[in-house]
């Protein structure tokens, strides 16, 4: 793998990843058994776009991104086809990615097409701040978000195999989850945190995200870990400066005379902030340093291992 070993790498607070903690880690023997899920996940799903890469040859066009586990409208795959860019959502509705049939339908394309970027954005809910704060109420209620965290590792395991692809095509990924996350602290996803790296802001500022009946600014603060140095750059530190204040993600709203929870209209990335990424995206990104270096390194023994070959011939 291109991807630095777990040894070598730190979480986003930079503590080492084999001493992090979970919420759970105290209660609970957890924190080994969703490794070795994980790993096992992993280890099957690389297997599976590895024999899908066998068969499926690229075709030449030039895909600037794909947007993974996104909704049928997704802003950001529209931005960049307003921006003249070629695009594609991957979401439940093209296919079932628990399965390694639907995987396998999303290998087929990512290989054939080779997106430059592939932006992934995972559920949420059992990973979040939210979920945490209801780990803590009753054994029931932290054995019910144990067991959702369980059946979702596919996805995680998912993120990790499609970061080592983009990486080894010398290409980007982007995987977004919101500030908190208990995901971005599950030690498999370590190796994938050592070359994407992450960002955070509030979508109050980046965006302009508001409610929409009262227009009150909702800040939503999101953690892009990204493989783009420009992306990363624009994107970091950009959180709300205190001058508003803000509706809380809690009951419901309207939205197109339709009644939606607060929380589900905002997974939806409002315009500004999808247009300014794709706008990013647009012009040339550069990897960040440790990957290229990697390339380097897997080019120079691709060299060797062709010198090699022509000594013994």
């Amino acid at each position: 793998s291109m991807i630095a070993s777990q040894n070598d790498i730190k979480g986003c607070d930079g503590i080492p990843i084999e001493t992090m903690d979970f919420e759970f880690a105290n209660t609970t023997n957890e924190v080994s058994t969703f490794h070795k899920e994980c790993q096992r996940l992993i280890h099957c799903i690389r297997k599976e776009l590895s024999s899908v890469q066998q068969i499926i040859k690229p075709t030449g066009r030039k895909m600037k991104l794909y947007e993974i586990m996104c909704g049928s409208e997704s802003e950001l795959t529209k931005q960049c086809h307003n921006l003249g860019m070629q695009a594609r959502r991957f979401g439940m509705f093209s296919g079932d990615l628990s399965t390694p049939s639907g995987r396998r339908k999303l290998f087929a394309y990512l290989c054939a097409e080779q997106p430059e970027h592939v932006w992934y954005s995972p559920e949420c809910g059992p990973w979040c701040r939210w979920s945490a704060m209801n780990m803590s109420r009753s054994l029931e209620a932290l054995q019910k978000v144990l067991d959702d965290r369980r059946q979702r590792l596919w996805q995680v395991a998912l993120g990790v195999a499609l970061c080592e692809h983009q990486v080894a095509m010398t290409k980007h990924f982007h995987l977004e989850q919101p500030d908190g996350s208990a995901m971005l602290k599950l030690p498999c996803l370590g190796p994938l945190l050592s070359v994407a790296h992450p960002s955070v802001f509030d979508l109050c500022r980046v965006g302009k995200l508001q409610e929409p009946v009262t227009g009150m600014p909702i800040r939503k603060r999101l953690q892009v870990c990204t493989t783009s140095v420009e992306l990363k750059q624009n994107l970091d530190g950009q959180k709300c400066q205190g001058l508003h204040e803000h509706y809380q993600i809690a009951g419901s709203t309207q939205v197109n005379h339709q009644s939606m929870s607060v929380s589900k209209f905002t997974e939806n990335y409002p315009r500004k902030f999808a247009r300014q990424v794709c706008q990013i995206l647009q012009k040339r990104n550069h990897l960040h340093p440790n990957e290229v270096l990697a390339n380097e390194v897997r080019s120079e023994e691709h060299t060797s291992e062709l010198q090699s070959r022509e000594t013994i011939s």
